[in-house]
């Protein structure tokens, strides 16, 4: 896993969140996007139209920007969704204390893929050296039925 892919790399148009928040103790929250199920080779490019059709999806509801904090593409590719320091709109009263964590794709009728849980892993462990939270664990979600 070579890293985070920032918002100014695959070119982020909206809000970053809502406001500011500590960091140190948030929680983990698992989600999927249930929109396009991108192969595991698919291009950068792919991945990057994708996660603008979510930023647009979060300004449209929301008026936020991405909803998520990170979103993680089948190839094991990691996105910055909203800045980590920021507030965004992935879990109704949770959002203040926890990170929202979004699988690209659609995980109702299609796998998670190797590579997704290989940077989840890694996710986790990062956020932990990053002084993101204290533990390697998802803390809640809701993902209907994620497959392995």
């Amino acid at each position: 896993m070579s890293g985070i892919i920032s918002r100014e790399q695959w070119g982020a148009e909206h809000a970053d969140g809502f406001y500011n928040r500590k960091v140190g103790r948030l929680d983990k929250w698992l989600h999927h996007s249930v929109t396009t199920q991108l192969p595991v080779d698919a291009s950068q490019a792919a991945e990057e139209r994708e996660i603008r059709k979510l930023e647009d999806i979060g300004q449209a509801r929301f008026k936020g920007g991405i909803s998520y904090t990170f979103v993680v593409a089948p190839s094991g590719r990691i996105y910055e969704g909203h800045s980590i320091g920021r507030v965004g709109a992935h879990t109704k009263g949770q959002n203040s204390i926890s990170a929202g964590i979004c699988l690209l794709g659609n995980y109702e009728d299609n796998h998670v893929s190797a590579e997704q849980i290989a940077a989840l892993t890694w996710l986790l462990q990062h956020g932990i050296k990053a002084g993101w939270w204290t533990q390697a664990k998802l803390d809640g979600g809701h993902t209907t039925q994620t497959k392995h």
